[in-house]
């Protein structure tokens, strides 16, 4: 129940930049979608706006930089007018974008990414011998590891102290 009423209030939030730009009639109506989407990205909107057509920008235009950005914003403009006509164009120039896409750019060699697999750690439930076992996992993989920095989920060691650090 708590995960709807977090959704609800997120749209409800998101909604307000369109709101607020609403007319009834349609002059403008390009520039106030623009201003609208734009009106989304900045906090608070922008940390909970994961639906953000700006954020589907690099997924749909990979490795175009400020190009896919105008593309997007383009595309929101047009679709207002000529939805038929913006949508076959976007999906053209989209897999254009990612039929010519090389590939992701591979990690600086001194970088290790650990893919871990605790269980619900970091949950309300966890037991705390779960995560002393995650915590000694962790530090021994820093110890032995080659690598300058490393990587771990954000949430691997939820309660990251003093006494769970690396000597």
């Amino acid at each position: 129940m708590a995960g709807i009423v977090i959704w609800l209030c997120g749209a409800a939030l998101l909604s307000v930049p369109y709101a607020l730009l609403w007319n009834a009639r349609r002059r403008f109506i390009e520039v106030r979608s623009i201003a609208a989407v734009l009106m989304s990205v900045p906090p608070p909107f922008g940390i909970i706006g994961l639906a953000s057509p700006l954020t589907a920008t690099g997924l749909l235009f990979p490795g175009t930089g400020w190009f896919g950005l105008a593309v997007t914003l383009a595309a929101i403009a047009v679709l207002c007018v000529r939805p038929v006509f913006s949508a076959s164009v976007v999906a053209l120039v989209a897999a254009f974008c990612n039929a010519v896409y090389p590939s992701d750019p591979k990690p600086p060699a001194n970088w290790e990414a650990v893919n871990t697999h605790f269980g619900g750690l970091g949950l309300n439930g966890a037991s705390p011998d779960a995560e002393l076992r995650a915590a000694e996992f962790i530090q021994q993989r820093a110890l032995t590891s080659n690598a300058r920095v490393i990587v771990f989920p954000e949430i691997a060691v939820p309660r990251w102290t003093e006494a769970t650090a690396v000597p």
